[in-house]
C-alpha cells in the first residue's frame, strides 16, 4: 500500500512539474505577444505620422 501511494505521489509531482512548465511557456508567450503588439503600435505611429527628425526634437 505504501509503495503504491509513493508511486502515485511521484506521478502527481511529475504532472505538476509538466503543468508548471506549460504555465511558464504561456507566460513567456503572453509577454512576447504584448511586446510585439507594442512594437506594432509604434510602427503604425511612425507610418502614420512619419519618423520625427532630430531637428524637430
Amino acid at each position: 500500500v505504501l509503495e503504491k501511494q509513493k508511486a502515485e505521489l511521484l506521478a502527481l509531482i511529475k504532472k505538476q512539474m509538466k503543468l508548471i512548465d506549460v504555465l511558464k511557456k504561456q507566460k513567456i508567450h503572453l509577454e512576447s505577444s504584448s511586446l510585439i503588439s507594442f512594437q506594432e503600435d509604434e510602427l503604425i505611429k511612425y507610418i502614420n505620422f512619419g519618423v520625427p527628425n532630430k531637428s524637430s526634437v
